[in-house]
This record gives structure tokens, C-alpha cells and sequence, in this order.
């Protein structure tokens, strides 16, 4: 019975609101391509139906099992029912909840079912909160709701360290049930696009001259993201450096918005809307300086990436972006919505190709020793079989 037992594959399912090019969801797939097959079988499931059903057999390509809700309505309590009911018919051992909305369901739905459940928490919800909900009864309501899963939950894990310590010191998540596996990206994807190689073709693909600076941001175009403080900024680099090319890829709410704010600003011969693509890696190629100007990050993906391929970034001081680039080392730090320092730091790198390339070969290394896809999964597993440890002792305890 015990070597049954042992030889016994654990099932991991992983809950997410769906499966799409976001951040959330290839970070997830990113964990299951690396996980031991032999010691576990993964199920993604999504709340909503995706979009991207070309992502569905990637899902299976990788020997992943996949589940939809199929809910219209992201706001729906048989969603607990229904995730509670699949935990027990696919006799599933541990849950991954992931982001707020399969938090809120999910954790509570594993309780019902009596599975452990995971949280992972990818950036400080809080300050979303703020953005997304405006009026003060949702905001409350929201932090409520994050309370009660974060409770419910056996572990939550942070993508950032200094994203740990705000839930302790600031939302009340005892320490010992919350800690820190770092965000992270394939690897293995990222050397086709890096050295000068790379750069000088993707430069011809898009019509960019070799000696233009090419700054860039890649991300949904929503608040939280600061295309905004990046504009703005564009403006003042524009007045002592004219080269410039400001390269913003994504697609969002305010894709409008921030197209007026260039064309008043008489920016559209210098700034391109590349709008969403699946895979980032050859605009992040023709590059010079990565930008992420966010009010809210856990640690950005996009960030990563472009650390990877051996660019210097200048990021706003939030939790994510101060656990991944130290100032003046792999780039700069800039108070949040200052765009008057992020032009300043901007001018410096475009002036110094020199410090640019020494901030990049820095980046370079710093990705390759914490960012791996590889450490994330081996990190996840080994809290798995601890939650699952644990949860079956109290279980023994309790009867």
C-alpha cells in the first residue's frame, strides 16, 4: 500500500481566470513545462473560456491536462461549486490559485472540497485596488475578500520579496503562511535574441535605423502600467535628444487616450504602437533601454525578459522593480511618477552606449542566476509535497 502510494503522481491543478498571453498565465505554463513528470500530473483550469484557443493545445503539447468553467460572468458563486466538485471528481491533491478572482473562489472552494490550496500573489493588489475599484465600497470589499482566501489558504507565495514583507507589515499575513518564490521566464527562449546580431535584424525587420535610440515598454496599455509618466518623459528626452524612437508594445483601455497624449504632444514621428503580439522577444531585440514606469508590479515579466536578453532598464521604485534591478548597477530606480527622473536617467543612457552595454551584461547575469523557469518549478514542487504533508497530518489529527 505505502509504495502505491509513493509511485502515485501528484495532481496539481492550477486555477486561473483564463489562459491567454498575460503574465499570469505563461508564467503558469512556464511552470508546468518544467515540472517532474514523474512525480506529478499538472490540470490547468480557467474560469472564462479563452480567446486564444491556439493556447489550448500549446497547453497540451506540454502533457497538460485542460479544464474551462466556460463562466461568462467572472462575478458567479457556483463557481465555487463547480471548482470544489472538479477538485473532487479529478481527485485532485493540491490547488494553485493564482491572481485575485480564482483566489476568492477557489481557496474557498478547496475547503470545501478539502484539498490544500496555494495562492500565488503577483503583485500588491492593494495599489490595483486603488486604480481598478473607485469607489471606496468595492475598494473595501475587494480587501476583504483577499483577506478572508489569504486565510483560507495553506501558503501564499509572493513573486518578490519586499512583496512578502507588505502583506506581513501591511495586510496581516502571518509570516508562516506566506513566503517568497521568485518570479520567473524560460530561459531557454531568450539566446536567439541576444548580441548585436539579433538587434541589427530585428532593426531591419522594422525599418529602424542602427544609431536610433530605441527606448521601449511592454505591457497592457492600463493605468497601473504608467504609459502615461513615459510620455511625458518623452517629451523633455525629445528637446536635447531628437534621435529617439519610443517603441510601446500592448494593447489596453487606454490605447486612445495615450495616442492623443502623443499626437498633442507632437510625438507621432517618434513613438510607435506596436499593439499586443504573442511573442515580445523580437521587438525587445531592436531595443536600446527597457522602460517600466509602474504604480503596481510584482516582478514583470517583461522586465525579466528583457533583462535576459542584456538590456539596462530604468524602473519606478515599487516592490518588484526594486527586488530585480539594483540602482546604478542594471539600471536606474526613479520615484514613481516623476517623469522629470526617468528623462534625466533616460538622457544618461542614451549618451553613454558604454554603461549601457556594462548595465546590460550586469542585467544579463542577474537574470540567469534568480529568473530561471527551472529553479520556479523545482520551488513549487517541493512546497507541494510539504502542503500536501502537512495538510494530511492535521488530517490524521483531527479525526
Amino acid at each position: 500500500m505505502n509504495s502505491m502510494r509513493q509511485s502515485k503522481k501528484i495532481r496539481v491543478m492550477h486555477l486561473n481566470q483564463y489562459v491567454g498571453y498575460d503574465g499570469p498565465s505563461r508564467g503558469i505554463m512556464g511552470q508546468v513545462k518544467y515540472m517532474d513528470r514523474e512525480r506529478f500530473q499538472p490540470v490547468i483550469c480557467e474560469i472564462k473560456s479563452t480567446k486564444h484557443h491556439e493556447l489550448v493545445n500549446e497547453v497540451k503539447d506540454i502533457g497538460c491536462e485542460h479544464v474551462t468553467l466556460g463562466r461568462d460572468r467572472s462575478y458567479d458563486l457556483s463557481i465555487i461549486v463547480r471548482v470544489a466538485f472538479l477538485l473532487k471528481r479529478r481527485k485532485i491533491d493540491i490547488l494553485n490559485t493564482h491572481n485575485a478572482i480564482a483566489c476568492w473562489y477557489g481557496n474557498t472552494a478547496a475547503r470545501i472540497a478539502g484539498v490544500p490550496v496555494v495562492f500565488t500573489l503577483r503583485n500588491n493588489q492593494r495599489a490595483n485596488y486603488k486604480l481598478l475599484l473607485k469607489k471606496r465600497t468595492l475598494y473595501e470589499t475587494a480587501r476583504l475578500l483577499d483577506r478572508v482566501a489569504m486565510k483560507i489558504a495553506d501558503k501564499t507565495v509572493a513573486v518578490s520579496k519586499r512583496l512578502e514583507r507588505f502583506y506581513i507589515e501591511h495586510e496581516g499575513i502571518p509570516a508562516e503562511k506566506i513566503m517568497t518564490i521568485t518570479n520567473a521566464i524560460d530561459l531557454e527562449t531568450v539566446d536567439p535574441y541576444v548580441g548585436d546580431g539579433a538587434r541589427r535584424d530585428a532593426r531591419q525587420r522594422m525599418g529602424i535605423r542602427q544609431d536610433t535610440a530605441v527606448i521601449g515598454i511592454v505591457g497592457d496599455l492600463v493605468e497601473r502600467k504608467g504609459h502615461a509618466c513615459l510620455i511625458k518623459a518623452a517629451r523633455s528626452v525629445m528637446k536635447t535628444h531628437a534621435d529617439v524612437v519610443f517603441l510601446i508594445v500592448g494593447d489596453g483601455p487606454l490605447r486612445a487616450d495615450l495616442a492623443r497624449r502623443v499626437s498633442e504632444d507632437s510625438l507621432a514621428d517618434h513613438v510607435v504602437f506596436a499593439g499586443h503580439v504573442k511573442n515580445a522577444f523580437p521587438l525587445l531585440a531592436a531595443m536600446d533601454i527597457f522602460v517600466l514606469p509602474s504604480v503596481a508590479e510584482g516582478i514583470s515579466r517583461a522586465l525579466m525578459e528583457s533583462m535576459a536578453i542584456g538590456m539596462p532598464s530604468v524602473c519606478s521604485a515599487i516592490d518588484g522593480n526594486l527586488d530585480a534591478v539594483d540602482d546604478g548597477e542594471m539600471g536606474f530606480i526613479f520615484p514613481v511618477d516623476n517623469d522629470e527622473i526617468l528623462a534625466d536617467r533616460l538622457l544618461v543612457l542614451i549618451a553613454n552606449e558604454d554603461l549601457r552595454k556594462e548595465m546590460g551584461e550586469k542585467a544579463r547575469e542577474r537574470a540567469k542566476e534568480k529568473f530561471g523557469m527551472r529553479k520556479l518549478a523545482r520551488a513549487y514542487e517541493e512546497l507541494y509535497v510539504d502542503m500536501i504533508r502537512i495538510h494530511s497530518r492535521r488530517r490524521l489529527r483531527d479525526r
